[in-house]
């Protein structure tokens, strides 16, 4: 999105993306997706200093969900 269009539309074009797509390809796209550079490390220290952390994401569960197994997040909150 960023910010280029209202998130309505986002969302209904990333809906239509998805339509008609097996779950199998969607899971496996969703399953490593990018991280930004230096995000692990920060996680790490954020954890060792008592912090909960959380993905809050627009997409979905199933992308906010890996990336919250993947980073060992708390918490992931998203479009179901």
């Amino acid at each position: 999105m960023k910010g280029g269009m209202p998130y309505e539309e986002s969302l209904k074009l990333r809906v239509a993306m998805l339509a008609g797509m097996p779950l199998s390809d969607v899971l496996k796209v969703a399953s490593d997706p990018p991280v930004t550079e230096g995000a692990t490390e920060l996680l790490r220290v954020l954890r060792g200093l008592g912090y909960k952390t959380a993905v809050i994401s627009g997409g979905f569960s199933f992308a906010a969900e890996a990336l919250r197994a993947r980073l060992g997040l708390d918490y992931a909150y998203s479009n179901t």
